[in-house]
């Protein structure tokens, strides 16, 4: 019996340690995906990526994604969302994800170097560098000593 490589593997049998493990949008498209935050990636094809959202799988198209092997350690930055739908009225200038719980938090007044999640109470490095979905970036990024 052959198998189809189009297909999402859906079980850890026969994966890779090189096969990516954690995903984000990068394209700006409507999902069930919050901007910024990373999920779990169940399969990966070619052309399709099946994620875990919220205990349900979802699939998404490969080139919405941004992949990578390793969990996020930093906080993501995102100025001045494009999708206002289901962002409450104080992140509408802004707001960080937390990279351990996904939580967000508004802008802090100045740009601190690190942040601790008061979700979660993990002390991250915030990424004021990384231009999520290629947004410019109004907050004057600190610099290190």
């Amino acid at each position: 019996m052959m198998s189809d490589s189009t297909a999402p593997r859906t079980s850890l049998y026969g994966r890779r340690a090189s096969d990516p493990k954690w995903a984000r949008l990068r394209t700006d498209v409507p999902s069930v995906l919050r901007r910024g935050a990373w999920y779990r990636v169940l399969a990966v094809t070619p052309r399709q990526v099946r994620l875990t959202v919220n205990t349900a799988p979802v699939l998404l198209g490969r080139d919405q994604v941004e992949l990578r092997l390793e969990p996020p350690r930093r906080w993501t930055v995102l100025l001045k969302p494009a999708r206002l739908a289901r962002v409450p009225q104080s992140f509408h200038d802004g707001y960080l994800v937390c990279p351990s719980c996904r939580n967000r938090v508004s802008l802090p007044q100045r740009a601190a170097l690190t942040l601790r999640c008061p979700r979660c109470n993990v002390l991250s490095e915030v990424g004021w560098d990384e231009h999520y979905l290629g947004e410019s970036r109004g907050v004057a990024v600190p610099q290190k000593d």
